[in-house]
């Protein structure tokens, strides 16, 4: 046993550090580890582009998984736009003994810049039907707010992936508004 780790730490440490670029052809970012050490970065790049916390809502509530034309959640749609279309470049260096780390090489305002050209794009289609079925997109559905905003969105003939994250996150401060509402009541019966 000690030999066979042996073997395995001699053959990973011979192989030394290196970079390897990011070739889409090769690394599928969304099924790989390799997603889960940049999702945060994208994260943290994303919120900082728009001055306002979309890591931290739950769209994973309205949406999951892939839709026909790539990712129905809007921060990984904008992921997978800047990756795919090599706007934003990812480097994987590999240590011996360590896991794989994968990082942006792309500097900061121009990974900033392609967020916001691809904010820009249509959201995808089947995220908008998961969001139509949302229970609780149906419940606020007329909202005057969220009416409003969504009529705005829909002004031009298309939603945008940005106008999207701003519908979701209106549905869920009413629903979160709602809570304390009934939070607040129930407090009273008591």
């Amino acid at each position: 046993m000690k030999k066979a780790l042996l073997s395995i730490a001699t053959v990973i440490m011979v192989g030394g550090c290196s970079e390897v670029p990011n070739d889409m052809s090769h690394i599928d970012v969304f099924s790989s580890d390799r997603y889960l050490s940049t999702a945060h970065q994208f994260n943290k790049l994303v919120d900082d582009t728009f001055k306002y916390p979309y890591s931290k809502i739950p769209f994973f509530l309205v949406t999951k998984g892939w839709g026909v034309s790539g990712p129905k959640e809007p921060v990984s749609q904008i992921v997978y736009s800047c990756l795919t279309s090599n706007e934003v470049e990812l480097v994987t260096k590999i240590k011996p003994l360590m896991p794989e780390v994968t990082y942006i090489k792309t500097p900061e305002n121009q990974v900033k810049n392609c967020i916001i050209k691809h904010s820009n794009d249509s959201i995808n289609a089947d995220a908008l039907n998961d969001l139509k079925a949302f229970p609780l997109f149906q419940k606020y559905a007329d909202n005057p707010f969220l009416r409003k905003t969504v009529d705005a969105a829909k002004a031009d003939g298309k939603i945008s992936v940005k106008e999207y994250m701003d519908i979701v996150q209106i549905v869920i401060k009413l629903s979160g508004a709602d809570k304390q509402v009934q939070l607040e009541k129930t407090i009273q019966e008591l």
